[in-house]
């Protein structure tokens, strides 16, 4: 008969025979495999597993992930809607005073671009300074691409909101990316709502 130690978690250790014939090898492995299976049922789960576990029980986690992925939906249904209505404005003729790019992130060098332009409905001046109904961040090619299309001076189409005259904008439409926005946030609002009626019926 061969001496053996197996160890375990937390440094236990179980001592098991096993004989030198086949029989009695098959007989050894097969005890051991059960004093394994006794000793793991009374072993603490690993870090991983607890965190998930508790990713899984966590109620306050799904109720912020509730509460913010809503808002978020919120507030990027109402830029749809909006998007979608300027495609029915009306246009008129303006002129660009001035353009810059206004830098928001300087670790990775975002920007947004503000343009200025005078426009007339019905005789009275306005003066907007809304690109579109969403500022999308840029890179520097895309900023300085942007910039050259609204110079000083440059006429520019301009759609104004023939209810509120003074509210325009350059662009019309959505994005792509709003609505790509827009269904990751509905998305994250019925995962969240799930869970949450999951735990509370638990």
């Amino acid at each position: 008969m061969m001496q053996y130690k197996l160890l375990m978690h937390r440094s236990a250790v179980w001592d098991f025979s096993i004989p030198e014939s086949i029989d009695g090898i098959t007989n050894g492995l097969n005890s051991a495999i059960k004093k394994v299976e006794r000793a793991t049922q009374h072993c603490e789960a690993p870090p991983l597993e607890l965190g998930v576990n508790m990713f899984k029980k966590s109620k306050v986690f799904f109720v912020v992930m509730f509460l913010a992925s809503f808002a978020w939906s919120t507030y990027l249904a109402t830029i749809v809607s909006e998007g979608l209505a300027t495609k029915s404005w009306p246009v008129v003729e303006g002129t660009v005073i001035s353009s810059n790019a206004l830098r928001i992130q300087h670790n990775q060098e975002r920007y947004i671009i503000e343009v200025e332009y005078s426009y007339s409905v019905e005789k009275k001046l306005f003066v907007g300074n809304r690109v579109s109904n969403f500022n999308s961040m840029l890179d520097r090619t895309d900023r300085d691409l942007q910039l050259k299309k609204y110079e000083t001076s440059d006429k520019v189409n301009v759609y104004y909101n023939p209810q509120e005259p003074s509210k325009a904008y350059l662009i019309v439409g959505v994005d792509y990316g709003i609505y790509l926005l827009l269904f990751a946030c509905i998305t994250m609002v019925f995962f969240s709502a799930v869970n949450l009626r999951t735990l509370l019926k638990n």
